[in-house]
């Protein structure tokens, strides 16, 4: 960038205060935590309420293999078997 360490640091902190820059992340080596696998599923729920979404993302954070989870709207292929919960 032909910036200085001064300069680049203070464009860096200009740019996280105007929201550009919302945070940084460290990538984990999946391999090396012993969980070279990535595996995305889709589960249905009967109901959509606080109370049941709550309930279910207590259970998804008691596991420890999911790193991950999110909640998603739209159509999905009924043509699929869906095991209800």
């Amino acid at each position: 960038m032909g910036l200085s360490t001064t300069p680049c640091w203070n464009r860096l902190k200009r740019l996280e205060k105007q929201g550009y820059i919302d945070g940084y992340v460290a990538l984990l080596n999946q391999e090396k935590l012993g969980l070279p696998e990535t595996v995305i599923i889709e589960i249905t729920l009967d109901r959509h309420d606080e109370e049941v979404l709550e309930r279910f993302g207590k259970l998804l954070a008691g596991l420890p293999e999911v790193i991950e989870a999110y909640l998603t709207t739209g159509d999905y292929d009924s043509c699929r078997k869906h095991r209800r919960l």
